[in-house]
């Protein structure tokens, strides 16, 4: 497979996993609505969600109208979680550990929060809280 198509595929893979922790967390943080910085990260997190969102949006429509690919999840076994891959004219298996699938998820995570994918936060105005 082309190691482009290849590194579209498990982004694509991996885009949703990161996308549903970081919605997670956003829920996660409206509990700590007591913190001064409670504001702060709030609109990071906005601005992850948005941006992960965003590359999804697109990388789904990459695998669709520039490869002609549909990526299926088939299921996890013995610690493998499977994706099948198919094009009209050919198809294929791609086999990820789990824990191979944690840390991939992991160091997308890190890239959207403060590597090379991170964006510059949009504050929302939210007021800070002041104890």
């Amino acid at each position: 497979m082309n190691p482009e198509i290849e590194k579209t595929i498990y982004s694509y893979i991996i885009l949703p996993y990161a996308l549903k922790i970081f919605k997670r967390d956003r829920k996660q943080f409206e509990n700590f609505s007591s913190s001064a910085a409670y504001p702060v990260y709030l609109d990071k997190l906005d601005t992850v969600i948005d941006s992960v969102q965003q590359d999804l949006n697109s990388i789904k429509l990459e695998i669709i109208k520039k490869y002609h690919l549909r990526v299926k999840y088939i299921g996890k076994e013995n610690e493998m979680v499977q994706y099948k891959w198919y094009s009209k004219s050919d198809s294929g298996v791609i086999w990820i550990a789990a824990d191979d699938l944690r840390n991939l998820t992991k160091d997308m995570m890190s890239d959207y929060l403060y590597g090379s994918l991170a964006v510059e936060v949009t504050p929302s105005g939210r007021p800070w809280a002041m104890h």
